[in-house]
């Protein structure tokens, strides 16, 4: 079993390339297609993916838990395999069959019918998107090739065929055959670890699968509709030709690139927590989490400082000046970095040791709220408001997370560790205003450049003075990998 250090770097990598992805084409993009552009894109691949997550009943994130526990009994192991990959293919058809009575019956909505029949194709392939199999797992390794190659081949394609704001419906297209082939790659690779047993399938096998998902799917569609309710809402409640969706997804979109790379470090810790708590190691596992949650705020805080402070410059540089009425959104948006990351970690946790009912309940409610905050703030607010919904809905369910979590005790060696990553924050924040102010009249791609890097030394100096914790247990993992990789080298 790889160790959960090697999990986290080939994660971390994969959201990395994610990461540099946007930062290559979207600069390219948005100046291209424009605020309209990029609002009919990201409004019709929401739709899609409405379809996707109601479909699959939640069973790429039960299927994560279930092939995680099953792996310490191999037959189980290609049982469960067998059964989860048939359900989501039968699955995928009847969601791809009422998504095309959708596109019919509801015309307004589904304004741009071409746009949305190409990502309907998403819809029908969404059974081989089997990234879940593959963090059942933790197979961390062969996500992050396969992600690199597709989105080069990606990068590619838009360079050479967006040329025009009328491409949009092409840009959506390049998006759409980076997910088949990403699919039918999961599909195929799949079978290098486990066979697919269909003659011994039994209906009441997929039946208790689907008995068994059923809290985990509410979850789920609650946990999307929370997630994507802010863009709809704006969407539907502003008539302004998608403009303000368009701003508020680049705004959100920066802060989900960073935010990524955050979550990477929960993400790989559900199948460990799941198969722990199969285990009923306990001690090890709440000793996990406790490590996992001060590495997240040693990283999400200063990103959050970073953004916040520099959100102008980024925006400016990242969209261009058609999207300045989003750097107010952005540094609204910025706040996310910390809640999300709180919420990932204890989320993880509780689904791992079967508290889906504590979720779904803390899921349903925060998702009644951002549904009354948004319908308020919305009208008067557009952009801006949808995202100070999102963040008083995040602070409110994060909170209720930590409740639900309370039987985890911290020690009095976790609580200095977190207080010394405030402390350190604190003053990184003073020295990053410093920079700020001193290089303001500078160019803006050199001063933002400048900014970034002798922010990146400053925390890196900080943590070093103050001896944190997680700073050493990465820079002494990072260490050791290097010292193997010159050691194969030497071979």
């Amino acid at each position: 079993m790889p160790t959960l250090k090697t999990n986290a770097f080939y994660k971390t990598a994969y959201e990395i390339i994610r990461f540099i992805f946007p930062i290559v084409t979207y600069p390219y993009v948005s100046r291209i297609l424009g605020p309209q552009g990029i609002g009919k894109v990201s409004y019709a691949q929401t739709i899609a993916e409405y379809f996707i997550i109601f479909s699959l009943l939640g069973i790429p994130l039960y299927g994560s838990r279930e092939i995680s526990k099953s792996r310490i009994n191999p037959q189980r192991f290609h049982q469960v395999f067998s059964e989860l990959v048939s359900l989501c293919f039968i699955l995928s058809f009847l969601a791809f069959f009422l998504y095309s009575i959708f596109i019919f019956i509801f015309p307004s909505i589904a304004a741009e019918r071409s746009l949305h029949w190409i990502f309907s194709l998403t819809v029908i392939f969404s059974w081989a998107n089997m990234d879940w199999f593959y963090q059942g797992i933790e197979n961390y390794r062969y996500i992050s090739i396969r992600n690199f190659i597709i989105r080069l081949l990606s990068l590619v394609l838009i360079f050479l065929i967006i040329k025009k704001k009328e491409d949009y419906i092409v840009y959506g297209l390049i998006w759409v055959l980076g997910t088949l082939v990403s699919s039918i790659s999961n599909f195929s690779y799949s079978f290098k670890f486990a066979s697919l047993q269909i003659k011994y399938l039994k209906i009441k096998d997929l039946l208790n699968h689907l008995i068994r998902s059923l809290p985990t799917m509410v979850l789920s569609w609650m946990g999307f509709i929370y997630a994507t309710i802010d863009t709809i809402m704006l969407g539907a409640m502003i008539q302004d030709d998608k403009y303000s969706v368009g701003l508020y997804t680049v705004a959100g979109r920066i802060i989900r690139i960073v935010l990524s790379i955050i979550i990477s470090i929960s993400t790989v810790l559900l199948p460990r927590f799941s198969y722990l708590s199969e285990l009923k190691d306990y001690d090890h596992l709440n000793d996990i989490l406790r490590k996992g949650i001060y590495l997240l705020m040693y990283i999400a805080i200063p990103c959050f400082i970073g953004i916040f402070c520099i959100s102008d410059n980024i925006i400016l540089i990242f969209a261009g000046n058609k999207f300045e009425n989003s750097i107010k959104t952005l540094k609204i948006l910025s706040f996310e970095l910390i809640f999300v990351s709180i919420r990932s970690i204890f989320s993880n946790y509780l689904y791992a040791i079967s508290k889906e009912k504590k979720l779904v309940f803390i899921t349903i409610s925060s998702l009644l709220l951002a549904i009354i905050l948004n319908a308020l703030l919305i009208p008067p607010f557009k952009q801006n408001g949808a995202a100070t919904a999102t963040i008083i809905c995040m602070f409110i369910e994060s909170f209720l997370l930590i409740r639900a979590s309370r039987d985890i005790k911290f020690h009095s060696k976790e609580w200095k560790i977190l207080i010394k990553i405030i402390v350190v924050n604190i003053l990184f924040l003073l020295g990053l205003l410093i920079l700020v102010f001193s290089l303001k009249q500078y160019h803006l791609i050199y001063s933002t450049l400048l900014i970034i890097f002798s922010s990146i030394i400053l925390y890196l100096i900080l943590s070093i003075i103050f001896r944190l914790e997680p700073y050493r247990i990465l820079s002494e993992w990072v260490l050791a990998k290097v010292k193997e990789a010159c050691q194969r080298i030497k071979k």
